[in-house]
């Protein structure tokens, strides 16, 4: 049987395991194996290599193609005592400020395209139990004076909720409410934008000059036609991270170029 095996050279311990049937990880250096498909399709692992700026694990694939999982982060800080404990936030990776110039010249539709991960940064955190019904995991993230930036409040998933609206490409200004944070037991992942909270919603109460028969919303206004709240994109620095989850809170640091 063909394997391929790399070990990450900035994690201790840490190897990866390539065979005709998958990929494994290892956190013992090869005592133990785990699967580690995580999307990845049972298919023949030829080459593995891993990016060292961005934590990316690179697997080279026969008759698949290349896959790419993203910031391996948190599999590079997993230990026992992370297992065992109640909750954990991982350092995270730097996150880079990147402007799109070129768009991507393949079409929407097609198979053989390559997805890119959400612009910004990935906050990883481990939960060893399913949230409650009522229970909040915070995620806080400031900058170096300490003000508050954003916040994020996860939740568990809940049964039978509808998927987050789509906008209308009819619509002259897309502003629809980004989607809700649900996580589980395990590593989660949450992307900040690298922008701050969005500004207050702008509430007309009045119908245009000229259109007087345009409608008002259930709460007895509308939104701008064409103006949606707006949020500032991060200026490049060292953020902190904060997962309060109950009376407890776990700190760590990011640095955004």
């Amino acid at each position: 049987m063909r394997t391929a095996c790399a070990k990450i050279l900035y994690a201790r311990a840490l190897l990866y395991l390539g065979t005709e049937g998958g990929l494994y990880v290892s956190f013992d250096d090869g005592k133990n194996w785990q699967p580690l498909q995580s999307g990845l399709p049972h298919a023949p692992v030829y080459w593995l290599t891993g990016q060292e700026r961005f934590h990316d694990l690179a697997v080279a694939t026969y008759g698949r193609g290349f896959w790419i999982l993203d910031d391996i982060t948190a599999l590079e800080q997993s230990t026992p005592e992370v297992a065992s404990a109640k909750a954990h936030l991982f350092a995270p990776r730097d996150a880079y400020r990147f402007k799109e110039v070129v768009q991507p010249a393949a079409v929407e539709y097609d198979p053989t395209t390559g997805k890119n991960p959400p612009y910004g940064a990935p906050i990883n955190f481990y939960l060893k139990a399913n949230l409650g019904e009522k229970d909040v995991a915070r995620l806080t993230i400031t900058d170096a004076s300490g003000k508050k930036v954003r916040e994020f409040e996860c939740r568990a998933p809940k049964l039978g909720a509808s998927e987050a609206k789509k906008p209308s490409e009819d619509d002259d200004f897309t502003d629809v409410e980004p989607p809700a944070c649900e996580v589980k037991a395990g590593i989660n992942r949450v992307w900040w934008d690298l922008r701050s909270e969005r500004s207050t919603q702008i509430r007309m109460r009045t119908t245009p000059q000229f259109a007087p028969d345009v409608p008002f919303g259930p709460e007895g206004w509308r939104k701008p036609p064409a103006l949606g709240r707006l949020s500032v994109l991060a200026l490049p620095g060292t953020y902190a991270v904060t997962l309060t989850l109950g009376e407890r809170k776990i700190l760590a640091e990011a640095d955004s170029c």
